[in-house]
């Protein structure tokens, strides 16, 4: 079966229509347009892509030849990821132990919240990352507003009905939920014995979250009541819990009608699992600290397509999804992206070890990781942070 083939002048470029945007038209306009060319370019990447994958099915002789165009495929559409913005006013002050945990968007993908080690949660306008910056100069974004928090932060999550609402988990294991307007504390849950890795915000009822710890247990709460509603117990420490995207009754492989039994069970990684993504309604995707990506069939527990080409052995790197592109870090200060068909990376950006100065880190650094990544849905635009708290937007050209 043939590929089919598309020449490189039909593809949209995001570059050249943005650069005849009118000035006065930039926060609405270009964020339409944005996401209008980009939701074209995703369909036919994923037209291109979907070709070459059900050739390797239905050939399992040729896989092996349509594994090495993925390269020319790719090429077609995105090739790097540029800086476009640096939004952290401490850049310049980057401490030893800076880590940023956790980048989320809110509802409506107008504000992020960004989390870490330094006790506080950011709150930052992306509409203003818009604004134009001279030549080889990152303009600086500050926060519009800040909460200061007990405990290192280690996740966080938007609800999806709430637009001030915000929950966060923390190193002491407790769960909060804040109102971002006025920057204080709507709830608290302690039940935790130990660090909580993540929290998560039910997207079809708000007062439902989750969280997971390293007390082995993943809770379930509800913001009507100051005790969980269930709690699953699990042989070894939770670094990820999340609802499944449109229904309301699955957390990870469990059923909350009848939490004593898991539904599924997702077996082929060789080290811990760190994150789960849900890529739509039927797929899944994982990490671990095996230096692996790994996209499942939700019905099926089948491993559909492993990914790899960056470094993960030790540390949270992140993981971000966006329709069929993929983002992860990478204990090289570097952030990947890879697209659903390809397994390998479409693109990269190396972090800078000093901003200032612009040197690169030593490759075996290990003190210099990616820490947490987020894509802007329906856009090429990707937020991510390193463990020196640098704060970059990046875009896939």
């Amino acid at each position: 079966m043939p590929i089919r083939k598309r020449k490189f002048s039909d593809i949209t470029d995001l570059k050249r229509e943005g650069d005849q945007q009118q000035p006065g038209d930039q926060c609405t306009e270009e964020a339409e347009n944005e996401g209008n060319n980009q939701s074209m370019v995703t369909r036919r990447s994923r037209s291109v892509y979907e070709d070459a994958d059900i050739c390797a099915q239905s050939d399992d002789s040729f896989s092996a030849r349509i594994d090495s165009r993925f390269d020319d495929l790719k090429d077609l559409y995105y090739s790097k990821l540029s800086p476009t913005f640096n939004m952290d006013e401490d850049e310049k002050k980057t401490q030893n132990t800076s880590i940023v945990s956790s980048i989320e968007f809110d509802r409506d993908e107008e504000y992020f919240a960004v989390g870490g080690i330094l006790k506080d949660i950011k709150i930052y306008d992306f509409r203003l990352t818009n604004r134009s910056s001279d030549d080889n100069q990152y303009a600086m974004h500050c926060p519009i507003r800040r909460i200061s928090c007990e405990n290192k932060i280690s996740c966080l999550s938007w609800s999806s009905y709430i637009k001030s609402q915000l929950a966060s988990a923390d190193y002491q294991g407790v769960i909060n939920v804040w109102d971002v307007t006025t920057g204080q504390k709507m709830s608290s849950f302690v039940e935790h014995r130990k660090r909580a890795w993540s929290v998560d915000t039910s997207p079809r009822n708000p007062n439902l979250l989750a969280s997971g710890s390293d007390d082995t247990t993943v809770k379930v709460w509800s913001l009507n009541s100051q005790r969980s509603l269930f709690t699953f117990q699990h042989k070894g420490n939770i670094c990820c819990a999340k609802f499944a995207p449109n229904n309301n009754h699955q957390i990870l492989c469990y059923d909350l009608r009848y939490p004593s039994i898991p539904l599924y069970t997702y077996q082929g990684h060789q080290k811990a699992v760190s994150y789960v993504k849900w890529l739509n309604d039927n797929e899944l995707l994982s990490a671990s600290t095996d230096n692996s990506l790994k996209l499942w069939n939700r019905e099926s527990t089948q491993c559909i397509r492993t990914y790899t080409g960056h470094l993960n052995e030790k540390n949270f790197v992140g993981l971000s999804v966006n329709e069929d592109w993929i983002a992860c870090g990478s204990e090289t200060n570097t952030v990947y992206a890879y697209h659903k068909y390809s397994r390998t990376p479409i693109a990269k950006y190396k972090f800078p070890m000093d901003d200032i100065s612009g040197k690169m880190t030593i490759e075996n650094d290990p003190t210099y990781f990616v820490s947490s990544v987020c894509w802007k849905k329906d856009t090429s635009k990707l937020i991510s942070a390193n463990s020196k708290g640098i704060i970059r937007v990046l875009q896939l050209r």
